[in-house]
């Protein structure tokens, strides 16, 4: 995995069943432009070719990190506090606590959290993305046949914390939403309002053009994880795809 503190740019691509979608992030003083973005429908008889062209529209070059984003088939996403511990340590810990936290253990899983920063009495909240090992075979695949090859997958709520608006996206969950911590029910018109602003504070969005904060909106949450400080000493952590 890329370090953020020595990227220039990177690109984020989200997939999912009828569309993949991403942008190409570039550093400019202190914030990151997005200089291309796009959206390619795919093709049931061919859906390789929709990473292909997308890849192709971004134009990142050999240097440039690829971050793959989405929901992967039977992925559990949750949030919950922890104390403060090395990135080896949490894994460990958690390895051991998944029984605990989540009814059934994926088989062949892998898992990647971020942990945030301690509040007053100590406690740290972790995020945490669990998937069998056979969901990463899909956009192995894809990658393979479009001829391209990722730094890293990222799970977009993994860049959620708190005091963050609701995310409600049908693309990462057709029937709930992350509000407050947790799972429930997505409300039938979401306001992505809050959302916006607060990434029009984080990034340097285009004004001109068909570009909109909710068609990329897991491409945005995913780079906003990319640019943390803390992303290089996350980086154990977030190791989700084989070597």
């Amino acid at each position: 995995m890329m370090q953020s503190g020595h990227i220039r740019e990177f690109s984020v691509l989200a997939f999912g069943a009828e569309t993949v979608r991403g942008c190409l992030f570039r550093r400019r003083g202190a914030q990151y432009s997005i200089i291309r973005h796009g959206i390619e429908t795919v093709d049931s008889n061919d859906p390789a070719q929709a990473w292909k062209h997308l890849l192709r529209q971004l134009g990142r070059g050999r240097e440039c990190p690829l971050f793959l984003t989405g929901a992967l088939p039977k992925g559990i996403f949750f949030r919950f506090d922890s104390i403060e511990l090395p990135p080896r340590a949490r894994r460990e810990a958690l390895e051991m606590e998944l029984s605990q936290r989540i009814l059934t253990i994926p088989e062949n899983h892998r898992l990647q959290f971020y942990a945030g920063a301690a509040d007053a009495e100590g406690n740290v909240p972790v995020n945490v993305y669990v998937i069998p090992g056979s969901s990463l075979e899909h956009p192995a695949a894809m990658l393979t046949q479009a001829g391209g090859r990722a730094d890293e997958f990222l799970y977009p709520l993994l860049a959620w914390r708190a005091g963050d608006p609701p995310v409600d996206l049908a693309r990462l969950d057709p029937e709930f939403g992350f509000a407050d911590g947790e799972w429930r029910p997505s409300p039938q018109n979401p306001d992505y309002g809050p959302w916006i602003r607060r990434f029009q504070s984080e990034f340097k969005l285009p004004v001109e053009g068909d570009f909109r904060v909710e068609d990329y909106f897991e491409c945005l949450l995913a780079a906003r994880l990319v640019v943390q400080p803390g992303f290089r000493q996350a980086e154990r952590g977030l190791r989700l795809l084989p070597d």
